[in-house]
């Protein structure tokens, strides 16, 4: 919820890592690996590339999933036939047989297994979408303060060289650290999208998440809110350059951003929700949990495991203190595994420690603290601008639902219209398995249909000129 929207309950963050290898790195380590982590409750996909330049070899990891962390490795070690990377708490431990790379995610008391299939046409994967010089718009780099003045954030403003130069849109992107183009496994979603929007006529702004790219601050130590001030400062230096007509556009949790960030600027002139939710979170997630975990989880497991997590999220949204809710978690978890172990342990992991932590570690994550008691009607029903939804019918991870939530819980909007578009997954790509996996595996970034539509409903709120 990627992309919570964004996040799945349980994914490991992306991870970026720049790191220095050995000078005796074995050449058949250098390239693009794609494959996944076997971690319960679900596979998650994952791929390194790693290459030299000059001597000086990188490695990058990748989780498709979400977005990107930057982590600078503690050390590395490369072998003729195998590879070991440490950061933090955690090791990476690859061999290389034939054809694969296989080995050990080892974090805590968790080992978990990783295969790896070498994919050169990954590395560089054909994104036809993605905007080529020249542009027949102005294009500057821009700094501004988060509303609360915390930390200086960075971005790109694309304006028309014609067109009403009063409207402009804030993009906001989805759960998880992203930079300004929201880049994903080398699709761009911002950048075609600012390039579009901005040859038919309007400005838009995109910027690195706090934390990301060359934005300060700490993108682990910031909740949902604390982005809205952020998308709130954008709004206020497009406000200082002369616009009048200033919208949000949010993919993801960028719509409960966009939401929060409306109450903070004293309302927005529109407001695009891509795939953005409308339900009560915790709803959302378990939803999502579902969809993601039902092709891979037996029946019996699925149900019980569905409703452990229900019984967790509603742990965490009470009023008792801290330490009753991890007490009451992990008794509830506990006697899950036990109750479920026999049979079960390849879904449920190695130990009850390990599986218990899937749920207390979130009681010490700001991020999902905020998240998990969010309730888009709080917001909604204050925004009286016009709302634009748009899902994929196919979105396992925000689902179509959500747009009659959206559209009955803003009810002092000035209309809302809605479009669940078939065939679209989260990214609002046409897909074909429509799983989480095959967002990096697509060619096309973004529907030009979803494109046209935002287009077509902001020129019908307003005169904008075109290309």
């Amino acid at each position: 919820m990627t992309h919570a929207p964004g996040r799945a309950v349980f994914l490991f963050p992306c991870l970026f890592f720049f790191v220095n290898l050995s000078s005796q790195i074995e050449n058949s380590f250098i390239g693009f690996w794609a494959g996944e982590l076997i971690k319960p409750p679900y596979d998650i996909p994952l791929a390194f590339d790693i290459s030299v330049d000059e001597g000086v070899a990188t490695a990058q990891f990748f989780n498709p999933a979400q977005g990107v962390i930057q982590y600078h490795l503690d050390s590395v070690r490369i072998l003729a036939d195998s590879a070991i990377f440490f950061f933090n708490n955690i090791s990476i431990r690859l061999e290389k047989t034939d054809t694969l790379l296989v080995g050990k995610w080892e974090q805590g008391d968790e080992s978990n297994d990783i295969k790896l299939v070498k994919d050169a046409e990954l590395r560089n994967p054909s994104r036809p979408q993605t905007p080529q010089p020249p542009f027949s718009y102005r294009s500057d780099t821009v700094s501004f303060l988060s509303r609360d003045t915390s930390v200086m954030l960075e971005g790109t403003l694309t304006k028309p060289k014609i067109g009403n130069q009063s409207t402009a849109v804030v993009l906001l992107t989805g759960s998880g650290p992203q930079d300004r183009d929201e880049q994903i496994l080398g699709h761009r979603l911002f950048a075609v999208m600012a390039d579009h929007l901005t040859r038919q006529g309007i400005s838009v702004l995109r910027f690195d998440d706090r934390g990301m790219g060359n934005s300060e601050g700490i993108h682990g130590l910031a909740s949902s809110y604390d982005f809205a001030e952020d998308a709130s400062g954008a709004y206020d230096f497009l406000n200082l350059l002369g616009y009048t007509n200033i919208g949000f556009i949010g993919h993801s949790e960028g719509g409960i951003i966009a939401q929060i960030a409306d109450s903070l600027v004293g309302g927005a002139a529109f407001h695009v929700y891509l795939a953005a939710p409308g339900i009560t979170i915790s709803d959302l997630m378990v939803e999502q949990n579902r969809l993601v975990l039902e092709k891979t989880y037996p029946d019996t497991l699925l149900q019980g495991y569905l409703g452990l997590i229900e019984d967790v999220f509603n742990i965490i949204k009470s009023a008792v203190t801290l330490p009753e809710k991890l007490n009451s978690i992990t008794s509830k978890s506990n006697a899950f595994y036990d109750d479920y172990q026999e049979g079960y342990r390849e879904h449920l992991g190695p130990s009850r420690m390990t599986f218990s932590m899937r749920f207390t570690q979130l009681l010490y994550l700001k991020w999902w603290m905020y998240f998990l008691s969010y309730e888009p009607k709080q917001y909604l029903a204050q925004i009286k601008s016009p709302i634009l939804a748009i899902n994929g019918s196919e979105d396992i991870q925000v689902t179509p639902s959500n747009l009659a939530a959206i559209s009955a819980k803003a009810v002092n909007s000035l209309a809302v219209t809605t479009h669940e578009m078939k065939g679209l997954n989260h990214l609002l790509q046409q897909c074909h398995t429509c799983t989480i996996r095959e967002y990096g595996l697509i060619t096309q970034t973004i529907s030009t249909e979803v494109l046209d539509i935002i287009v077509k409903w902001l020129h019908s709120l307003s005169t904008i000129n075109h290309e």
